[in-house]
């Protein structure tokens, strides 16, 4: 009883690791491909903010009127960035979720799981 069961346990770790191994296989492109977009959002966070003090200063300090509109242009900017970036890495991490868990990612999955199994 005792050597079926460890059989039987080593047998799905084994076979779990390997899912894992496979899937991700079928979504590291996806995921790699997200990652800088996930950084210029995080950078672009912090446009908002930075550029808003800066127009403050400027108004406070009476500076000419081009460089508060170039001050609000850039936070613009940064801020539109941001909500791309956002939107793409949201799209590819869904797009990677989907890949994962239905649909071709899940027949690649298990013909890498039925090819180790016969190995």
């Amino acid at each position: 009883m005792f050597h079926t069961y460890h059989v039987f346990h080593t047998y799905h770790i084994y076979t779990h690791t390997h899912q894992v191994r496979c899937s991700w296989a079928v979504v590291r492109p996806l995921v790699w491909s997200a990652l800088p977009f996930k950084l210029i959002n995080d950078a672009a966070q912090f446009a908002g903010p930075y550029f808003l003090q800066r127009l403050l200063e400027s108004v406070r300090l009476g500076h000419p009127a081009r460089e508060g509109y170039m001050l609000a242009s850039a936070m613009f900017v940064g801020l539109v960035a941001g909500t791309v970036a956002d939107a793409q890495h949201f799209q590819r991490m869904m797009r990677a979720g989907r890949d994962n868990g239905g649909g071709g990612g899940v027949c690649v999955c298990m013909m890498c799981w039925c090819v180790g199994v016969l190995v």
